[in-house]
């Protein structure tokens, strides 16, 4: 016993002094890592319990047109026309000068900026809304058209109020404290399952109310996390209307202009998967690959655990000129990902029997699926590693035009595909959208690498 108990010692001691030694900007995103692990883990662990009680409440047909509509609604997000990461790069680098003034400028312009499209979006919507037949867009039967309309206007009003209470979550992780932002996450999370667990039988086959649940809890949640920062640990740049400044938009959609082409090619590559499958095929078979797409997204989510904390470190310390700081950071990420693709082949081997457990269902996804997505997730954490250093210099070139050029491409292979192998070919359309900056955004990374290394 005494034995044990001084080997964990010694184990804590020396996980304290990796956390704790080396550059200052290196401890800070470790810390951030470790509570973003902690805190992912359990967002993760919900999600997962998540996922079959709601297939225990919704049938899969209802389940899958929830997914379809989710994913829609969150196109939303792309008319923040790069703001939110505009805001991201400029407030960090005025955080590194500690410039309050500056800081407080670009906060309270993102916020009227954004709360001006968000009014903007709603008012435009409210036409479509009323005379467009959403069964016939999301191609659902005649029994859920109502429920759908209901849904899809509930749905949008509130999304387009978290598009506003979203650009905390751009604050916090400029600030260097991501972990905050997951942790407000969390709390989203575990209201929606107690929810769900406590009026299982009151909800039960309820779409509106389910999906309105999903979107509402959220939104609550953000609205008060920005009261409360705001008026404690953010309240040198709580934003004000006489802080807005005209010439800040400017300097905001400098940046924000490329991020949002990034946005639109990421929303086409990402989100309209859900919606082909539905017209080819059948909403009933979107829940299958919805399936698969998390059970290897938890892979995704850890990685960009892992990297998210290193956007703002980049921007710091290309602000700072240590190269070399951001060359050994890349190596370290590069040395994770063998790690990653390594974990990638071992769920792909026990998918299917991992799967039937987890959502306590039979389950058998086709091999071409299984595969596909395994090497969209490889193909996804590479490209991340190198976006996020490129995004963080605010370098977007190569990801314009590799992202025009997987837009062009992905909806007509994802299509084609999808018309011969069914739901394992839409993902085989993302991969090779995915491809042209696997190349071309490495050899553009690897390059600026090796121009530092001659400074």
């Amino acid at each position: 016993m005494w034995i044990r108990k001084n080997v964990a010692m010694v184990d804590l001691i020396r996980i304290k002094g990796f956390i704790l030694n080396g550059h200052e900007r290196t401890i800070r995103a470790r810390k951030n890592i470790l509570g973003l692990l902690l805190l992912k883990g359990y967002n993760i662990l919900v999600n997962l319990l998540l996922v079959p009680l709601t297939l225990q409440l919704l049938d899969d047909y209802k389940y899958g047109v929830w997914i379809i509509l989710f994913n829609v609604i969150t196109w939303i997000a792309i008319f923040d026309i790069g703001i939110g990461n505009g805001l991201r790069n400029k407030l960090t680098e005025a955080i590194a000068r500690k410039d309050i003034k500056n800081a407080k400028e670009y906060i309270s312009t993102s916020y009227v900026a954004i709360s001006f499209i968000a009014l903007l979006i709603c008012l435009v919507f409210i036409i479509p809304w009323l005379c467009i037949n959403w069964g016939k867009v999301l191609n659902v039967g005649n029994d859920l058209e109502s429920e759908i309309s209901l849904l899809i206007g509930l749905s949008f009003f509130l999304t387009c109020l978290q598009f506003i209470f979203k650009i905390i979550d751009t604050i916090l992780t400029a600030a260097h404290k991501p972990a905050i932002s997951a942790f407000l996450y969390s709390i989203s999370n575990s209201i929606i399952l107690c929810v769900f667990i406590a009026f299982k039988s009151l909800i039960y086959g309820n779409l509106v109310v389910i999906g309105t649940i999903f979107v509402l809890t959220p939104t609550i949640v953000l609205f008060f996390s920005n009261l409360i920062l705001f008026n404690n640990s953010f309240k040198r740049i709580k934003p004000s209307l006489k802080d807005y400044r005209i010439k800040k938009v400017k300097e905001i959609l400098s940046l924000g202009v490329k991020f949002f082409i990034i946005q639109i090619a990421g929303l086409v590559i990402f989100q309209t998967d859900s919606l082909i499958i539905a017209h080819v095929l059948s909403p009933k078979e979107v829940t299958p690959y919805n399936i698969v797409f998390r059970y290897f997204g938890v892979l995704n989510m850890l990685a960009a655990t892992i990297m998210v904390p290193f956007w703002s470190a980049y921007t710091e310390a290309a602000s700072n000129k240590d190269y070399a700081w951001i060359i050994k950071t890349m190596k370290s990420q590069l040395r994770l990902f063998i790690g990653f693709c390594l974990i990638t082949i071992l769920m792909l081997i026990f998918a299917n029997p991992l799967i039937k457990i987890w959502i306590q269902k039979e389950f058998a996804a086709s091999h071409l699926l299984i595969i596909g997505m395994a090497v969209y997730t490889i193909i996804s954490i590479w490209n991340n590693i190198f976006a996020l250093l490129l995004n963080a210099l605010s370098i977007t070139k190569v990801q314009v035009i590799t992202a025009i050029l997987g837009t062009v491409l992905n909806i007509p292979l994802s299509i084609f595909f999808a018309s011969r192998w069914g739901s394992g070919g839409v993902i085989i359309g993302t991969i090779i959208s995915l491809a042209f900056f696997a190349v071309g955004g490495s050899i553009q990374t690897f390059c600026l690498i090796k121009s530092w290394k001659r400074i």
